[in-house]
């Protein structure tokens, strides 16, 4: 799990030690997305360099896949779920369908996924403290945890 504050990865070493783990990375806020746009194999579509930055505070759940463990949360696909307490800066990867799963949306903007999955790697766009999460925003953020570590 790579946290917000983590930078602009640009120690091509440090970028290479985080990928040598083989295990799937989860990105957070704008120091994940950073992280992304520095891995070259494979060649990443999710990443700052293609997100757009807004503030907002809930997304709109686009796949079911995240709500099942450890908690068994009631949304449907197409729920707008508050995922924090205020609205905080958001990296919303832009994609039209074709590189990344999409599993929350932004709630006013088309083809603008703040969390969003491709392959091994996990962007969770919300730029926030895990304490300005609400309750679902927790439950929804260790689902999503959990469902990374079953790849």
């Amino acid at each position: 799990m790579l946290a917000a504050d983590t930078g602009l990865w640009t120690n091509a070493a440090a970028v290479s030690n985080v990928l040598a783990g083989g295990r799937p990375i989860f990105g957070i806020g704008e120091g994940g997305a950073r992280f992304f746009d520095q891995v070259t194999s494979p060649d990443l579509h999710i990443g700052y360099a293609n997100s757009t930055t807004s503030s907002i505070s809930s997304g709109t759940l686009e796949s079911t896949s995240i709500t099942r463990y450890p908690y068994k949360l009631p949304y449907a696909a197409g729920d707008t779920v508050g995922l924090l307490n205020s609205p905080a800066m958001t990296c919303s990867v832009s994609d039209r369908g074709i590189n990344c799963v999409h599993l929350l949306s932004h709630p006013a903007l088309g083809f603008s996924f703040p969390f969003a999955r491709e392959g091994d790697f996990w962007q969770w766009g919300y730029n926030t403290a895990p304490s300005m999460l609400t309750d679902s925003g927790w439950q929804l953020f260790v689902d999503s945890l959990y469902k990374a570590a079953s790849y």
